[in-house]
């Protein structure tokens, strides 16, 4: 784990700190009494005191072990969390609760103990982040169009598909559009328009949408499951087409 955050690492060097580094297995097996036995040796062996700082540099697990280490350290020590992964972020880093799993259960053991703070670096529209605006440029154009009458995650439902459906038409791909039809259904969202929204609106909305900028890859796609990239905007045949083949309101 340690070689994935060379960046993270120097800069602890850079700022004079002195440095232990402490690698636990991946998952669940990081939050296991052994893994805690050798979390107390290593600063034990380090001379490490209360006033000396836990970094958590991972994922969930990582967060609740270290925070589960640095609460009983001495009585607490000072903890901060480093979440790489987006649901650390928003779930395991904040609330305070720490724990690790006995034979007889997950996180039976553990504690509640803050940190002094959370690091993220998926703040702004760069990087890996931009694939979380998958649906939106769709969407946002469709709740707008709406007069907001759609709620924003209905919108960004509609957003999802009429993405997959893009993607199927710019890669020859099969199947995306039904899988999120059908994911969409099982949770109670939308999957085809019935505000009165038509492809002009929601096209000239999109130009307008603040991510898109000409040539810039921005709309994201998913070709496969548990994946995404990003395309630029599609040309308006080809936009008018997928809007036509999954979006379009049905006559009645």
């Amino acid at each position: 784990m340690a070689a994935q955050f060379p960046g993270a690492l120097r800069a602890i060097a850079e700022a004079g700190a002195r440095r232990v580094v402490l690698e636990v297995p991946d998952g669940e097996g990081a939050k296991t009494l052994q893994v805690a036995g050798r979390c107390y040796q290593t600063p034990g062996q380090a001379r490490f005191t209360r006033s000396d700082l836990v970094v958590a540099l991972g994922g969930g697990t990582v967060t609740d072990m270290a925070g589960f280490v640095a609460s009983t350290w001495q009585r607490g020590a000072r903890l901060v969390h480093a979440s790489t992964t987006l649901l650390a972020l928003v779930d395991a880093a904040v609330g305070g609760k720490t724990g690790i799993n006995l034979p007889s259960g997950k996180n039976l053991a553990g504690t509640f103990y803050q940190p002094e703070r959370v690091l993220a670096d998926d703040v702004t529209d760069r990087g890996l982040r931009r694939h979380l605006n998958y649906g939106h440029t769709a969407g946002q154009a469709i709740e707008t169009a709406s007069g907001f009458t759609l709620r924003h995650g209905e919108a960004v439902a509609l957003g999802m598909v009429y993405a997959a459906r893009l993607c199927e038409l710019l890669t020859g791909a099969r199947g995306i559009t039904a899988d999120t039809q059908d994911a969409l259904h099982r949770v109670g969202l939308p999957t085809r328009l019935q505000a009165t929204v038509s492809f002009k609106q929601m096209w000239d909305l999109m130009q307008q949408d603040k991510k898109v900028s000409p040539g810039r890859p921005s709309f994201v796609l998913g070709p496969r499951r548990g994946t995404a990239t990003l395309a630029c905007m599609p040309q308006r045949e080809i936009a008018r087409a997928a809007y036509d083949d999954v979006l379009r309101p049905e006559r009645r």
